[in-house]
């Protein structure tokens, strides 16, 4: 939890600097230079998070993700005026999405974390839309290099060290594994990937 939190501020850390680079004018190359040397004040930030659940249940995905918001905030000392959540909103509605990701925007956010998978096609518009906010997507693969970007921890990693739990405690040499997504989806694919390795080191006999 804690690493999650000091990847936040830095994300937060380096945002602030990206979003200053853009404010001065193009006519004044200095003070343009200056603004991103600054970034932006502390009260100036804040931060729009897009939840899939409610944080507030106090466990599962979005309460973990959450922790790390809270982290940030926290190590930031940001005031909770400046975080705003859009909770519990459904990342296969297109129209939610947009709706919660538009008022984050409207309230004031020049950062908006989008936490799951289904949110990233519509930040990727809305980003392109309002230049001057960061958008920044968990779990994503997409980025266009100036507003919209993505991040993810290494879960790859926990994927390997289940696969050797798995099979150490197999007895059929058989092992199932269920994924969220098709092989499409490159988390899933380096997830499966990490398993059946972490499987095979321990027992080779094994079939995933």
């Amino acid at each position: 939890m804690k690493k999650t939190a000091k990847f936040l501020a830095l994300i937060m850390a380096i945002v602030m600097v990206f979003t200053l680079a853009g404010c001065g004018s193009t006519n004044d190359s200095t003070s343009s230079n200056e603004a991103a040397t600054k970034g932006i004040s502390k009260d100036k930030v804040k931060v729009g998070v897009i939840h899939i659940g409610d944080p507030s249940t106090g466990s599962g995905y979005t309460y973990t993700h959450d922790q790390g918001i809270v982290g940030m905030q926290k190590n930031l000392g940001l005031s909770d005026s400046q975080i705003i959540r859009k909770n519990s909103v459904n990342d296969s509605d297109p129209t939610a999405i947009e709706s919660s990701i538009r008022e984050c925007v409207e309230e004031g956010c020049n950062i908006i974390f989008g936490t799951s998978w289904g949110y990233m096609d519509t930040m990727e518009a809305l980003a392109a839309e309002y230049p001057e906010v960061i958008f920044s997507h968990g779990t994503g693969y997409k980025s266009n290099d100036t507003n919209f970007n993505n991040y993810f921890g290494r879960i790859y990693q926990s994927r390997y060290l289940s696969g050797i739990a798995a099979g150490l405690k197999t007895e059929s040499n058989l092992v199932g594994y269920v994924a969220a997504m098709g092989q499409e989806n490159s988390e899933v694919t380096g997830g499966i990937d990490a398993f059946a390795m972490g499987v095979n080191s321990v027992n080779p006999d094994s079939k995933v």
